[in-house]
């Protein structure tokens, strides 16, 4: 084998280069024929070279190598071909560094000698050398490097404030009158940013003052936008406003820019006032709008009001700026909120016959903006003028992000859009509420988690009692009522059978979640409120549901602590799930969900029994008094009592009834939710519950009356009687502050069962 690869090798022709080589094609490459390589970088005195290198001196360091080979792969070229050429076949196995096996199947790496390694050392020192010299060549190549010396001094965190006025002071005597000259290298843009950083006012603005007037053009720059950045953070407010001037008559190139774009949305979504962002807006209206500015705003409802016989013109401009944005592949207008503005701004005062194909081109982008509030309604609208198929593509492109929608604080109230306007329900079963009620891997992923968050548990309330003003926003009631009329012509399906068959698809994994993860959602106000209507509105058994509600109340707290311990010790350990035990009751914790704390005590829980036990309020129609009746909805949402939970919860309380009486007693000024809870049962309907209430507490009454008394006396000291008379004047002053509504609610307790009768 081997005499048959010697022999396969013929030896090259007289003046030619043999093609033939042993090494690998990943090692052997930079021998081949001499060619500039693709990363080199070129250019007069080396300056096009010195643009891509790293932040700083250490990264600008680790570039040398780099620098070395490039300068070699070009100054080398012919070198290099003849030293090919000279090779020939003696050398294909002379100089290889690497010997491949038989079969090819491994190559070995060939130790170099001690005169090869010296070799290489020498040429990499001559390369950084020549780098030096090409670095120091170039125009402030002395200012930038000894600014570079005090910015990494004055960028350590634990320098004395003395020591960094002094290098503040020193930076500035370099860089003040040619900031502008540097701040587009990135080493010495890193420079100027920290000056505005670290320095004080004065120096801040000084830095501003010498680049006004070319605020847009340096934003444009790949490292010049965060100089922008900085400025607009740091400044003065003077120059901020300049800043947006700046970008007047500028918009539609700087919103096209991937490094302009950035700047111009910090500006107009931070830092820019209402008149601001309109006058930034006024050049989507048309060129006439861009060139001269007013001082007042001037809306785009102002403008049609003011010039009724521009508005097809403003219209055509408007839609044509944002069709020649957003027919471009790449445009991504996911960040810039002032899109999402004109967008909503030309879809609510065209023609819906006029917005279909900007509809069309906007289907794959909507869910980049849902998360602001215009970007959410224009998703709403969206869906609205849809057709049926349009609607399943929109449908589709949600897949993977409906929980994360849901969370939104805008963004929720396109999937409100998606259940009153889709027809096809097996489609949103499964692509919108399988997704939302599926639990992720994650902590933080279950479907439980979604209910407690403030956004997400709107969204089950939804599914539950539709478009109750109790649970949901005002403002976003209004706003899904104002498009009934285009949801009537767009879709066929009645709406009372929509909802029931979204309701049916929701309700086992809503009864399912809340009896299993009763104990976190119950004291959680989001998650108590869910729980409560699943157990008014929720299609199945609630008996489950309700078991394990009332199994919460059960004992005082030192024996549900001590059940608890004794629940724990009883399992073997396991260190894996100890830890993810512990983690869950830190995540709980901070956010404000102490599941170690008894029902009975803790505030969000006992609100959540009450409004069990007696029903909750309801929410008037609008512009409505308050003692007006509750509005007409799909679902009527129920505030009547749960009867079936009373009985429930009784047995639960009843063994330890005089413990939370004197519980009450002790503190009732920090007792109120147990007194309340207690209190519901005596006035509650079912007149067997009240009975058992009243003859297991009439023992202790004397004792309680007499607790309370002695702790009310207690707490009437000068300075609790000082703070309390402030609140009883404020509270004196609102509406209905007599003396009545303000007793406490153990001495309402007391009255309700001294006067009760079973």
């Amino acid at each position: 084998m081997p005499a048959q690869n010697a022999a396969s090798r013929k030896a090259p022709a007289a003046g030619t280069v043999s093609k033939t080589s042993t090494k690998p094609a990943a090692l052997s490459k930079h021998k081949a024929a001499p060619q500039q390589p693709k990363h080199a970088r070129v250019g007069p005195q080396g300056e096009e070279a010195e643009e891509d290198e790293g932040w700083g001196s250490d990264e600008g360091d680790a570039m040398d190598e780099d620098d070395a080979w490039d300068e070699e792969g070009v100054e080398g070229g012919e070198e290099g071909g003849e030293q090919e050429g000279e090779r020939g076949d003696e050398g294909a196995d002379e100089d290889d560094e690497f010997d491949i096996k038989e079969g090819g199947k491994q190559a070995v790496k060939r130790i170099k000698t001690a005169e090869e390694v010296e070799k290489d050392k020498k040429s990499r020192q001559e390369q950084k050398v020549l780098q030096s010299e090409r670095r120091a060549s170039k125009p402030n190549a002395p200012l930038i490097q000894t600014a570079k010396r005090i910015w990494e001094s004055l960028r350590v965190k634990k320098i004395k404030p003395e020591e960094k006025a002094k290098l503040m002071f020193e930076l500035m005597g370099l860089v003040s009158g040619k900031a502008k000259d540097i701040i587009f290298k990135h080493d010495a843009s890193r420079i100027v940013q920290c000056a505005l950083k670290y320095g004080n006012q004065e120096q801040r603005d000084s830095i501003a003052e010498e680049l006004m007037g070319r605020y847009a053009d340096i934003s444009k720059a790949q490292y010049g936008r965060f100089i922008i950045s900085k400025i607009l953070n740091y400044c003065s407010r003077k120059y901020r406003t300049e800043v947006i001037k700046d970008f007047y008559g500028k918009v539609r190139k700087l919103i096209r820019h991937k490094d302009a774009a950035i700047v111009l949305e910090e500006a107009y979504s931070g830092f820019a006032n209402a008149a601001e962002r309109t006058a930034l807006l006024e050049e989507f209206y048309g060129p006439e709008f861009a060139l001269f500015k007013t001082d007042g705003a001037r809306t785009i409802a102002t403008l049609l009001e003011q010039y009724p016989n521009k508005k097809s013109a403003i219209i055509k401009n408007l839609r044509e700026n944002l069709m020649n944005l957003l027919s471009k592949a790449r445009s991504s207008i996911g960040q810039a909120t002032i899109v999402h503005r004109a967008l909503l701004e030309y879809l609510t005062y065209s023609e819906e016959r006029d917005s279909a194909d900007l509809i069309e081109l906007l289907q794959d982008k909507l869910l980049s903006i849902v998360h602001t509030r215009e970007g959410a309604r224009v998703v709403q609208i969206c869906i609205l003028r849809s057709g049926p198929k349009d609607r399943k593509h929109i449908v589709k492109s949600f897949k993977g992000f409906v929980v994360k929608v849901a969370r939104e604080q805008y963004g929720h109230a396109a999937l409100l859009t998606l259940f009153d306007c889709v027809d096809d329900t097996v489609l949103v079963q499964k692509a919108i509420v399988g997704e939302l009620v599926k639990d992720g891997q994650n902590p933080g992923e279950l479907f439980a988690d979604l209910l407690r968050d403030k956004y997400g548990s709107k969204v089950a309330l939804y599914l539950l009692v539709g478009r109750d003003r109790f649970w949901q926003p005002g403002y976003l009631v209004d706003e899904l009522e104002e498009v009934d009329a285009v949801r009537a012509r767009t879709t066929k399906k009645d709406d009372v059978l929509r909802r029931k068959q979204l309701l049916e698809a929701v309700s086992p994994a809503l009864l399912e979640t809340c009896e299993k993860h009763c104990a976190e959602l119950i004291r959680d106000r989001n998650g108590g409120n869910v729980v409560q209507e699943t157990i008014r509105s929720a299609i199945g058994d609630k008996t489950p549901l309700l078991t394990a509600i009332a199994a919460l109340a059960k004992g005082t707290p030192e024996e549900a602590t001590a059940a608890a311990a004794a629940t724990t010790a009883a399992v073997p350990f396991n260190a894996v799930q100890k830890l993810k035990d512990a983690a869950t009751t830190a995540r709980f914790a901070a956010e404000g969900v102490d599941t170690t704390e008894h029902v009975l005590v803790n505030r969000s829980a006992t609100f959540n029994l009450v409004d069990l036990l007696k029903g909750r309020p309801v929410a008037a129609p609008k512009g409505s008094a308050k003692d007006a009746p509750a509005p007409e909805t799909p679902f009527p949402a129920s505030s009547s009592p749960v009867p079936a939970f009373a009985p429930l919860l009784l047995d639960a309380i009843l063994p330890s009834l005089p413990h939370w009486l004197a519980h009450c007693a002790a503190d009732p000024r920090r007792t109120s939710g147990t007194a309340h809870v207690l209190l519901a049962l005596v006035e509650s309907p079912d007149t067997a519950v009240r009975a058992a209430v009243i003859e297991a507490a009439k023992p202790s009454l004397k004792e309680i009356r007499k607790a309370v008394a002695a702790a009310t006396a207690a707490s009437s000291d000068a300075d609790e009687t000082q703070k309390a008379g402030k609140k009883r004047k404020r509270k004196a002053a609102a509406p209905g502050g007599d003396a009545e509504q303000r007793e406490s609610a153990i001495a309402a307790l007391l009255k309700a069962l001294e006067s009760a009768k079973p």
